[in-house]
Formats: C-alpha cells, structure tokens, sequence
C-alpha cells in the first residue's frame, strides 16, 4: 500500500526547480538527477515497506536529536521527510546535499529550518512529534 506524498512550499520549490532543470536539458545530468529523484519519491518515500525502514530513520546524529524525521539518499543528495502510518502519508519537506563539514551540508540545514519553526505545519500535519533541538 502506498502513502500519500505530499511536500512543503520549501520542497515543491525545489522540486518544480529540478523538473524545469532536466526540462531544459533533456539529455544532461539534471535530467538524468531527476529521474532518479522522480524514482525516489514514488518508490522509495511513497512506499511505505520503504519509508518505515531503519535505513531512512535518522535519530540521534552526533549531538542533534532528529527522531522523527525521515531521509532517503541519491548519491550525495538528501531528501528529507516524516512518514505517518496512521494517517498513510508522506510529507517531503527538504531536498539538500551531503557535504560533511559544510556550513550548506544537508544535515545542518535541516536542523536550522527545524529550529526556526519552518516546517512545524508538516509536524503537525503528519501528527509526529518536532525533535527536541
């Protein structure tokens, strides 16, 4: 059984932005990054054997507390979501890249977007608690 994707305004944004990317150059690496994202939301994200896995729960990283929060991997890109069997849905809320060390690593900016409040819509919405940052 699948789970009803949706994302946040942050996530839509980057999405439609990958989409126009691979549109624009049918034959690049962005079109071939997009497919593989497209792959990912709709087979791994949606599904839910997949997005209840261990390998998508983060926990506690380092010194930071992300329970509930959720990722997928493609490559070095990181998508991050909060998956609710209760309520059969998948709420996508950011898209960002690895790179360890990185004031821009993905890991740091979602716990600065997490910390400002940006995604307690989604929290609320999927009905998983917002990590204690």
């Amino acid at each position: 059984m699948g789970l009803q994707l949706k994302s946040s305004q942050y996530a839509a944004e980057q999405i439609n932005q990958a989409r126009a990317n691979a549109d624009a150059r049918p034959n690049s690496a962005h079109a071939a990054q997009w497919r593989a994202l497209s792959k990912l939301l709709l087979e791994v994200i949606a599904n839910e054997e997949h997005a209840f896995s261990p390998a998508t729960a983060l926990g506690q990283r380092g010194p930071v507390n992300l329970s509930g929060v959720r990722r997928a991997k493609l490559g070095r890109e990181r998508v991050f979501f909060l998956a609710s069997r209760q309520k059969q849905l998948a709420i996508v809320f950011m898209l960002g890249f690895r790179n360890e060390g990185d004031r821009n690593d993905a890991y740091v900016e979602i716990v600065r977007r997490i910390r400002r409040g940006e995604f307690d819509e989604q929290f609320r919405e999927a009905g998983v608690a917002k990590p204690d940052l």
